[in-house]
Protein backbone atom coordinates (compact mmCIF):
# COMPACT_ATOMS: atom_id res chain seq x y z
CA UNK A 1 0.00 0.00 0.00
CA UNK A 2 1.18 3.14 -0.64
CA UNK A 3 1.81 6.53 1.11
CA UNK A 4 -1.47 8.43 1.97
CA UNK A 5 -1.38 11.42 -0.17
CA UNK A 6 -0.90 14.69 1.73
CA UNK A 7 -2.77 17.90 0.87
CA UNK A 8 -1.67 21.13 1.96
CA UNK A 9 -4.62 23.60 2.99
CA UNK A 10 -2.79 26.56 2.18
CA UNK A 11 -1.87 25.29 -1.23
CA UNK A 12 -5.25 23.41 -2.11
CA UNK A 13 -6.68 27.45 -1.29
CA UNK A 14 -4.39 28.89 -3.96
CA UNK A 15 -4.98 26.54 -6.21
CA UNK A 16 -9.38 26.93 -5.81
CA UNK A 17 -8.16 30.55 -6.54
CA UNK A 18 -6.31 30.26 -9.91
CA UNK A 19 -9.13 28.26 -10.82
CA UNK A 20 -11.72 30.37 -10.02
CA UNK A 21 -10.05 33.55 -11.35
CA UNK A 22 -9.46 31.33 -15.23
CA UNK A 23 -13.03 31.34 -14.75
CA UNK A 24 -13.98 34.70 -13.75
CA UNK A 25 -10.97 36.07 -16.26
CA UNK A 26 -13.38 34.76 -19.26
CA UNK A 27 -15.70 37.43 -18.43
CA UNK A 28 -18.04 34.76 -17.28
CA UNK A 29 -20.84 35.43 -15.23
CA UNK A 30 -22.53 31.82 -15.27
CA UNK A 31 -21.77 28.23 -16.55
CA UNK A 32 -24.31 26.51 -18.24
CA UNK A 33 -23.70 22.35 -17.51
CA UNK A 34 -25.19 20.24 -20.39
CA UNK A 35 -24.94 16.84 -18.64
CA UNK A 36 -27.44 16.57 -15.60
CA UNK A 37 -26.94 13.26 -14.08
CA UNK A 38 -23.98 11.01 -13.38
CA UNK A 39 -22.74 8.26 -12.27
CA UNK A 40 -21.77 7.95 -8.64
CA UNK A 41 -19.99 5.79 -6.92
CA UNK A 42 -20.31 5.49 -3.45
CA UNK A 43 -17.15 5.57 -0.42
CA UNK A 44 -15.33 3.49 0.30
CA UNK A 45 -16.24 1.39 -2.91
CA UNK A 46 -14.89 4.59 -5.23
CA UNK A 47 -11.28 3.94 -4.03
CA UNK A 48 -11.14 0.46 -4.80
CA UNK A 49 -9.69 0.58 -8.22
CA UNK A 50 -9.06 -2.90 -8.71
CA UNK A 51 -12.07 -3.99 -8.27
CA UNK A 52 -15.59 -3.72 -10.35
CA UNK A 53 -17.96 -1.39 -8.53
CA UNK A 54 -21.16 -2.71 -7.48
CA UNK A 55 -22.86 0.65 -5.85
CA UNK A 56 -23.08 2.28 -8.89
CA UNK A 57 -25.64 5.26 -8.20
CA UNK A 58 -26.96 8.13 -10.08
CA UNK A 59 -25.98 11.55 -9.31
CA UNK A 60 -27.12 14.84 -9.99
CA UNK A 61 -25.25 18.30 -10.74
CA UNK A 62 -28.29 20.14 -9.60
CA UNK A 63 -28.69 18.64 -6.81
CA UNK A 64 -25.01 18.92 -5.80
CA UNK A 65 -25.27 22.19 -6.62
CA UNK A 66 -28.50 23.05 -4.33
CA UNK A 67 -26.91 21.08 -1.57
CA UNK A 68 -24.08 23.80 -2.02
CA UNK A 69 -26.08 26.76 -1.94
CA UNK A 70 -28.23 25.44 1.16
CA UNK A 71 -24.71 24.71 3.00
CA UNK A 72 -23.70 28.26 2.76
CA UNK A 73 -27.22 29.18 5.15
CA UNK A 74 -27.00 25.97 7.51
CA UNK A 75 -23.49 24.71 8.51
CA UNK A 76 -25.32 21.29 9.94
CA UNK A 77 -24.61 20.11 6.18
CA UNK A 78 -21.05 21.10 5.47
CA UNK A 79 -19.71 17.66 6.16
CA UNK A 80 -20.82 16.56 2.54
CA UNK A 81 -20.05 19.86 1.03
CA UNK A 82 -16.51 18.81 -0.33
CA UNK A 83 -17.81 15.92 -1.75
CA UNK A 84 -20.93 17.81 -3.74
CA UNK A 85 -18.06 20.92 -4.20
CA UNK A 86 -16.36 17.74 -6.57
CA UNK A 87 -19.40 16.69 -8.23
CA UNK A 88 -19.90 20.20 -9.53
CA UNK A 89 -16.52 21.09 -10.36
CA UNK A 90 -15.94 17.81 -12.44
CA UNK A 91 -19.01 18.91 -14.25
CA UNK A 92 -17.76 22.10 -14.78
CA UNK A 93 -14.22 21.15 -15.79
CA UNK A 94 -15.69 19.00 -18.42
CA UNK A 95 -18.03 21.68 -19.99
CA UNK A 96 -15.13 23.63 -20.21
CA UNK A 97 -12.78 21.24 -22.17
CA UNK A 98 -15.27 19.82 -23.91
Amino acid sequence: MSEPTRIDVEQLRRVLEVLINHITGESRTEITISNEYFWSVPSPEIYKAYEQPTGLTIGQISESWDNLQRMVEDDGVIDWGLVWLGEVLRAIGHETID
